[in-house]
């Protein structure tokens, strides 16, 4: 302080330094602070605007750079993007939250929402709930994807609390089985591009349906609830050794060489398929042909690594329990077996779903839905 009231040569010549330092100190805090709210935020990836590709996506570009200036957060506006399959939903979401960190200094969480639930539902039943709503009044945007999953009562009195959080919601289910609408718990749709009309315009390869005879599998008897079967009803049902064989015989028989996804009830109706699918196989003397089970239980790298063998095609029929209807990336499967009977069309459409996507590079090119539809065909 003496220094500077004297105006010491000194001092006056290292003013600049100072102020050097001080800018440099300041930038790393804020580095500092980006990146910890870039970890805090639990993207599942770091993906930005620029690196995605509005030509191979039916998500209208400019909508979706209007939302990357942020400024819906700054009216009363929660938003949610619908979109089929592989059309870059989780991209669009991650890259909104990135941009909201690094450039609006904005606090922002990513939750696949069915976890969220889970975890709701889990602290509900520990005694502890709250918890979690408290954590996210401190938010200034929520980014959920598959957010239909977030309609329940319970679920809707959490977004309660948090009402200086926005919401940006992404989901290729817009309904579901108990009709409880997206606009209960946001205001306006960005897009809207449901399977059906991604088909038609080349973004998603059609679907061809057979539909199998197993005399066996009776499901009047089984019970109904919330609009769809009973799980413990139906896997009783689908656990049977004729069952089970008699399904196990019909994808042998249809899949050739084709990447084969197999929806099965529970978890023991997944392991039972695939092991009824390696004694088919072996009958029919393809014995090499690898068949896998995978359920919630599983673990992570394990899940992981089965997976990707599933990718590259080490591992050609996969079997599982909810954990395919939704985020599963595998281009190439050409065959979905729906063992999981089921009243629910979200759940019904997902299922499908996961078999419509194009292989990379297919649709990139061709500017027009003819000639997308031509590419895939």
């Amino acid at each position: 302080t003496d220094l500077i009231e004297q105006g010491a040569p000194a001092f006056e010549a290292a003013v600049p330094m100072l102020s050097q330092l001080l800018k440099a100190e300041l930038a790393e805090r804020e580095v500092r602070s980006i990146a910890y709210h870039m970890k805090s935020a639990r993207f599942p990836a770091y993906k930005d605007l620029a690196g995605f590709d509005f030509a191979t996506s039916e998500i209208n570009e400019a909508t979706i750079r209007t939302l990357h200036r942020c400024e819906f957060m700054d009216g009363a506006q929660n938003v949610v993007l619908i979109g089929g399959p592989g059309t870059g939903k989780t991209h669009v979401a991650t890259a909104l939250g990135i941009q909201a960190i690094e450039h609006h200094r904005r606090k922002v969480r990513f939750f696949s929402t069915i976890e969220l639930v889970n975890a709701l539902e889990q602290e509900k039943a520990k005694g502890k709930a709250g918890q979690i709503a408290e954590g996210l009044t401190k938010l200034d945007l929520v980014i959920l994807d598959e957010a239909h999953h977030a309609l329940g009562e319970m679920n809707r009195k959490i977004f309660g609390h948090f009402a200086r959080a926005k919401r940006f919601g992404v989901t290729a289910t817009p309904d579901r089985g108990d009709k409880k609408g997206l606009i209960e718990i946001f205001d306006n749709v960005a897009h809207e591009m449901q399977l059906l009309e991604a088909i038609q315009l080349g973004w998603l390869v059609p679907i061809r349906f057979h539909q199998v005879d197993i005399p066996e599998l009776d499901l009047s008897s089984v019970s109904r609830r919330a609009g769809d079967f009973v799980r413990s009803d139906l896997s009783e049902i689908m656990e049977t050794l004729a069952v089970l064989r008699k399904a196990s015989v019909e994808i042998v028989n249809r899949m050739g060489r084709r990447p084969t996804l197999v929806f099965c009830v529970s978890v023991k109706h997944a392991h039972l398929q695939a092991e009824s699918l390696r004694e088919v196989l072996a009958d029919h003397g393809l014995g090499h042909i690898q068949v896998a089970a995978l359920d919630g239980s599983s673990d992570r790298d394990e899940r992981k690594r089965v997976v990707q063998a599933f990718r590259d095609g080490e591992i050609q029929i996969l079997c599982g329990c909810d954990l395919f209807t939704e985020g599963f990336d595998a281009p190439a499967t050409a065959l979905v077996a729906i063992l999981r009977p089921t009243l629910s069309r979200p759940l019904h459409c997902q299922m499908v779903g996961r078999g419509t996507r194009p292989l990379p590079g297919v649709v990139d090119g061709p500017p027009t839905a003819a000639e997308r539809r031509a590419a895939i065909a």
